[in-house]
């Protein structure tokens, strides 16, 4: 295990969630994530090392014990399955592929529907039969920084989904299928 390092980050966080709290801890456990976490801070996350998440992934167990009112040495990963919560890995996987899916479907800006192209409309893979699935290509990077970009990441978490995911073009739906995909893949999974 990573030996705790404080950073500004993890710092603030965490003083964020114990300034947060109030007597009524039945009422907290929906709001931590959606809250904390927003959509575009997760997507920056995309592609960074583990030793820089972890601390965030910290905060998040913080924030568990805290709700449920648990000691520090308690086991954390089935209180993160009762309430749901993907870890932070999971998440930043989760908000690409909501992010590719309102590409995919026409929903997204131009900007963002520009930086990714489906493997169908590739002039260099125009016979092969990967061109009649919604996978996008993945464009090549010279180095790490480049593939935290959003037209690399995201056309990697798109593509690592199952194809009937691929399919979805109602929103609700989609994100519902998604996370119990991920909750599949965190805790399920590895579990086995």
């Amino acid at each position: 295990m990573i030996p705790f390092q404080r950073t500004p980050v993890s710092t603030s966080c965490v003083v964020y969630v114990r300034s947060d709290v109030s007597s009524d801890r039945k009422s907290q456990p929906r709001w931590f994530p959606r809250s904390f976490f927003p959509g575009w801070t997760t997507v920056t996350l995309a592609g960074l090392p583990r030793c820089t998440t972890e601390p965030l992934q910290r905060v998040l167990h913080a924030a568990a014990r805290l709700v449920l009112n648990l000691r520090l040495r308690d086991d954390v990963t089935p209180v993160l399955q009762q309430l749901h919560w993907l870890p932070i890995e999971y998440r930043i996987t989760y908000k690409l592929c909501l992010i590719m899916h309102f590409v995919h479907t026409n929903r997204a800006p131009q900007y963002l529907s520009d930086s990714v192209q489906l493997v169908s409309r590739s002039s260099s893979r125009p016979g092969l039969r990967s061109s009649n699935t919604a996978v996008y290509v993945k464009p090549r990077c010279r180095n790490k920084f480049g593939e935290r970009g959003v037209s690399h990441a995201g056309p990697t978490a798109w593509n690592s989904l199952p194809l009937h995911l691929h399919r979805i073009s109602d929103n609700g739906l989609f994100q519902h299928r998604l996370k119990t995909e991920l909750f599949r893949r965190a805790y399920v999974a590895s579990s086995c």
